[in-house]
């Protein structure tokens, strides 16, 4: 396989990508605008390249419950449960359907850094509310190089 034929077959299993966080943040500083500079659809990419990422984020808590009559009615949010990383199944199925468990194991934790990179951060709003958000992504050249240092995938 190609590095093209696994950019493709990354563009059919997967409908959203994200620009590398380095990129990003020369053009923007906060999460609320990384988000919609950085998603783009894949019916509609082209331009798809090994620096791109894919990415899942959820809840992971807060504080809710301030206003602005001073009632100090403050309770914690709940967090979600980490989500599957549904982007990264898809592409592993598509790419290299037979690998082994141990493969896949190796794959993710084998080499320094793991290849699921976290990140927390927290968007605080008015009145001494926040929420608190948690992602994990994969960096497209990283899942490449490590498949191909496995010999799963040969190029």
């Amino acid at each position: 396989m190609t590095e093209q034929e696994f950019l493709e077959a990354v563009q059919e299993v997967c409908d959203t990508y994200y620009l590398p966080k380095e990129e990003v943040e020369k053009k923007r500083k906060s999460w609320w605008h990384r988000e919609r500079l950085t998603e783009r659809r894949g019916k509609f990419l082209k331009d798809i390249t090994l620096d791109d990422c894919i990415m899942t984020k959820w809840c992971s808590g807060g504080v809710g419950g301030g206003s602005c009559w001073s009632t100090d009615d403050h309770y914690a949010i709940s967090g979600e449960k980490e989500p599957e990383f549904h982007d990264l199944d898809r592409i592993l199925d598509r790419v290299v359907p037979n690998i082994t468990y141990l493969q896949y194991k190796k794959l993710l934790y084998s080499v320094k850094p793991d290849l699921i990179e976290y990140d927390e951060w927290t968007e605080s709003e008015y009145y001494g509310n926040s929420t608190q958000y948690t992602s994990k992504k994969v960096v497209l050249r990283r899942l490449w190089e490590r498949l191909q240092g496995l010999g799963v995938i040969e190029n």
